[in-house]
């Protein structure tokens, strides 16, 4: 639900690597720039699905690429 999407409440690190799965990156990746372990990236994965209310990445970033979409169009 955009609503949903748009009302989530992320924290910075949360952020930092949300930010980075929407680049593609894997946890292992992720964990590298980010000086985290790959388990410690999963935990924030894990809590940012969560809130979400998303079960992987791929349903995370179809709904914030319809977030995107949907606030871009109300707005142009």
């Amino acid at each position: 639900c955009i609503w949903r999407t748009i009302m989530v409440k992320l924290t910075k690190r949360q952020k930092e690597v949300k930010s980075l799965l929407e680049k593609g990156l894997t946890y292992k990746e992720i964990g590298a720039l980010l000086n985290i372990s790959e388990n410690t990236v999963k935990f924030h994965c894990s809590n940012i699905y969560e809130l979400y209310q998303v079960a992987n990445r791929h349903e995370l970033l179809f709904e914030t690429f319809v977030a995107n979409q949907t606030v871009v169009t109300e707005y142009s």
